[in-house]
Formats: C-alpha cells, structure tokens, sequence
C-alpha cells in the first residue's frame, strides 16, 4: 500500500477537526471503499472551489434601425413637415412670419359707449332744472318736531356728601313716546346715584327708579320709555337726577348733544336744542 496525502486547496476549519481513528487493532474509521469515495467527493468539492463564479457574457452588436419611408400625400407631407419644424425649433425662437406690427395710430374714445347693447339709442337728457338736488335734510327738519332740553334750576355749590334732585325739563312742540337722555361730568367731583321718570310721563309712571344704561366714567346715559302704554305730554319734568358732591364746590353737569333723542309715538325723532 502506498500512502498518498489528500488536501483540499485550501484548508477549511472542517479539515482541523480531530477525529477518532481507534486503534490499530480496533480502527473505527469506515472501510476501504468508504474512504476512496469520500476522497472523490472531496475532489470534486476542490474542483468546484477553483471554478470561477462571475460569468463574462458576451451579447451580439443590435442591428440599427433603418427609417422605414411611407408614401404619404403631399398634405400630409406639409403638416409632418410642420410638427417637425415646431418641435424641433427652440423654445426661445420666434417665427418672424407670426409677429405683427405694434398699432401706433391715434384712436377716439367714445365716452358714451357702454356694455348695455340691449340699447340703440341713448336717452334724451333731462333738463338741467330737474337734476338739481333739493335739501331733503333740511326740508324734513323744518317739518320735524321740536323739543329744548334744560335743567330747571341753576345747580348751586355743594358740601362733599351733599345730595340733590336736579329736575330736568322739556318743552316740546308734541308729545313724544320715549326718550334717551345722556349727561356728562366730571366722575372726580360728582357722582349720579339715580334717575326716576318725571311728571310728564303721567301718576302712573312719575317718581318711579330707572336704571342707566351707562353710568361711569363722567358719563350717564338713560333710557325714558315707560312700560305703560300711555301717552306722554309735550312739555314737563321728563327726569329727576340725584347727584352726590364728592368734593365742594359747584357741580359741572352738561347734556351730552350726541345723545339725546326723542321719538314721536310713530317713531320719527324730534329736534333738539338746548
């Protein structure tokens, strides 16, 4: 027997593997024939090793495509030949056949023409005396009611704490359904601590508390319509003020003109002055 050492070309960590070969008595390796095919095997594994794996492939030269011409009309012809011209031109070439001349002439323009074609002939013009605006304003204020706001007594100078009632009176021309009465001054010296409805607006409703809508910062601002449903005179005491002096001297109570309005029973507004 001649003895032959079979190796791999390259060691792999399986070929370092101890393993048991028994004695010379007792082998345990497998049999003769065994060993001869696992040494082909092994060959074999080797041979495939040394194989390369990347595969060169080398493909045949494409045939180039050569145009295929087709009889056409000659109509047919011309629009291809356009397509062709407009894709093929530059996005930023222009066609000197397609620009047309800048209109330098002097136009008229007609004022009188509109949108409206619905008309043919325009209207005769109105006679310049009929387009005169009248005063509608000052027609409606001559013709509107009046009233004149006043305080009935000079307010006389108070003691700090100092209460009075100032009656504030009203002279109309007719009578009036509801009122809106606004006061200004100065929050620093007086202060309004109630209004109540006047004697003008009937038993029923004199002498009874109302509450401002606004009561601060020099302002007061009250509202006169009374829930009853009955007619107010003309003239009379349409509220009493109580004011309270909070340093001494002479209260400065003024109307405030922006305010006050009176309506008639079928809601037109009166005139005012003071």
């Amino acid at each position: 027997m001649t003895p032959r050492v079979i190796r791999a070309p390259a060691i792999l960590p399986d070929d370092e593997v101890e393993r048991p070969t028994g004695s010379q008595a007792t082998p345990t390796n497998s049999s003769l024939v065994a060993m001869i095919m696992q040494d082909e095997m092994d060959d074999q594994v080797a041979a495939a090793r040394r194989q390369p794996t990347n595969a060169n492939v080398q493909l045949p030269d494409q045939p180039t495509d050569t145009p295929n011409y087709v009889r056409t009309s000659s109509t047919d012809t011309q629009v291809q030949n356009k397509t062709t011209a407009t894709t093929t031109t530059s996005p930023n070439t222009i066609d000197p056949s397609t620009l047309k001349p800048i209109d330098t002439s002097t136009n008229t323009l007609n004022l009188k023409q509109t949108s409206d074609t619905s008309v043919q002939t325009a209207p005769a013009e109105m006679p310049k005396a009929t387009l005169q605006p009248t005063d509608e304003p000052t027609a409606a204020k001559s013709s509107a009611p009046k009233a004149t706001f006043r305080f009935a007594d000079e307010l006389p100078p108070m003691k700090a704490g100092d209460k009075v009632k100032v009656p504030v009176l009203i002279e109309g021309s007719s009578a009036f359904r509801s009122a809106t009465l606004g006061l200004s001054f100065d929050d620093k010296k007086v202060a309004i601590r109630s209004v109540t409805f006047g004697d003008i607006f009937g038993a029923k409703v004199a002498n009874t508390t109302v509450t401002p809508f606004l009561n601060q910062n020099g302002k007061m601002y009250v509202t006169l319509s009374p829930t009853v449903a009955e007619m107010v005179g003309s003239s009379g005491v349409i509220a009493y003020i109580e004011i309270e002096a909070l340093t001494a001297g002479k209260p400065d109570i003024t109307f405030d003109r922006q305010t006050v309005t009176v309506l008639t029973p079928d809601g037109k507004n009166f005139a005012i002055n003071f």
